[in-house]
C-alpha cells in the first residue's frame, strides 16, 4: 500500500488506501455491529471526491447497517463518466460525436448543479438514472426547445450498442434512456417574424442585392433552409404542368 488517509464520520474509523495497478481509492473500515473488515472501491483517483464518497457510505453503515454497503459495491463503480466518454470518442465514427459529449456534459452541469467539469467526469455511471433527467427537468432555465435537444444528444453517447462492446455499462443506464421526462411535451419551435422586421428585411435584402436577395427570397417565399440555399442551382427550377418549381433532391457532388 502506499499514500493512505484516515477519515472518521458516525463515530467510526475508515482509512482510505490505493492498491497496485489501480487508480482509485479504497475504503477500508470495521462496522461496529460486527467488528468485522469491510472494504470497497470507491471508484475515483480524485481524494477529495473519494472522501465524500467513503464518509457517505460509513454514514449510511451506521445508520441502515453493515447490509447497507451493498448498495455501494455495484458493479459499475470503477465506471467513471470520464472513462466513458474518453472510450466514446474513441470508438464513435459519427461526426456530432463531440456536440454530444458537450451536450452531455452540460446537461450533468445542470443536474448536478456544478460547474466543476473534472469532477463530473470523476461521477461513476450509476448516477446516470431517470431521477437524474427529472433533476434536470426541474434545474434548467430554459426553452422546452434546448432541453429536449440537450437531452436527446446525451442519449446519443449510449445509442449504438456496438460501440459499447467490451464496455459493460450499468443496467441503469438503459433506464436512464428510456426515461421520458421533459421529451414528450410539446414545443412551439415557430416564431412569427413581426410584419415591421420582414418590411425592413425585404428593404434590406434589395438594398445588398445579389445572393443575399436570392437567399432572402428562397428562404421567405420557398421555405428553403440556409443548406439548400448554399446548394441551390438553376438546373434545379423545372416545369411542372403550368409552372415551374424549384425542386429539392439529393445530387450527387
Amino acid at each position: 500500500m502506499e499514500d493512505t488517509h484516515s477519515i472518521r464520520t458516525s463515530a467510526i474509523d475508515g482509512r482510505l488506501y490505493k492498491v497496485k495497478d489501480s487508480p482509485y481509492w479504497q475504503l477500508k473500515f470495521y462496522h461496529p455491529s460486527n467488528r468485522k473488515r469491510q472494504r470497497i472501491s470507491l471508484g475515483s483517483a480524485d481524494l477529495k471526491m473519494a472522501k465524500a464518497r467513503a464518509k457517505a457510505i460509513i454514514d449510511d453503515a451506521a445508520a441502515k447497517g453493515v447490509e447497507s454497503i451493498s448498495n455501494h459495491a455495484r458493479r459499475d463503480s470503477s465506471m467513471s463518466i470520464g472513462r466513458a466518454i474518453e472510450h466514446y470518442l474513441r470508438v464513435s465514427k459519427i461526426s456530432s460525436m463531440h456536440d454530444n459529449v458537450n451536450c452531455m456534459m452540460r446537461f450533468l452541469r445542470c443536474a448536478l448543479e456544478t460547474e466543476d467539469n473534472e469532477a463530473i467526469k470523476g461521477k461513476p455511471l450509476s448516477i446516470l438514472t431517470p431521477a437524474l433527467v427529472a433533476k434536470y427537468h426541474q434545474n434548467y432555465k430554459g426553452s422546452p426547445y434546448s432541453i429536449r435537444t440537450n437531452l436527446a444528444s446525451t442519449r446519443a453517447v449510449f445509442a449504438h450498442s456496438l460501440e459499447w462492446e467490451g464496455f459493460e455499462l450499468p443496467d441503469n443506464v438503459y433506464k436512464f434512456c428510456k426515461a421520458t421526462t421533459g421529451m414528450k411535451a410539446p414545443v412551439a419551435t415557430f416564431v412569427r417574424i413581426a410584419p415591421e422586421v420582414l418590411d425592413q428585411m425585404e428593404a434590406s435584402s434589395k438594398a445588398i442585392g445579389g445572393s443575399v436577395r436570392r437567399a432572402y427570397l428562397l428562404t421567405r417565399y420557398l421555405g428553403m433552409t440556409p443548406t439548400e440555399c448554399a446548394g441551390c442551382r438553376k438546373s434545379w427550377i423545372e416545369d411542372r404542368e403550368d409552372r415551374k418549381v424549384i425542386v429539392i433532391i439529393e445530387r450527387p457532388e
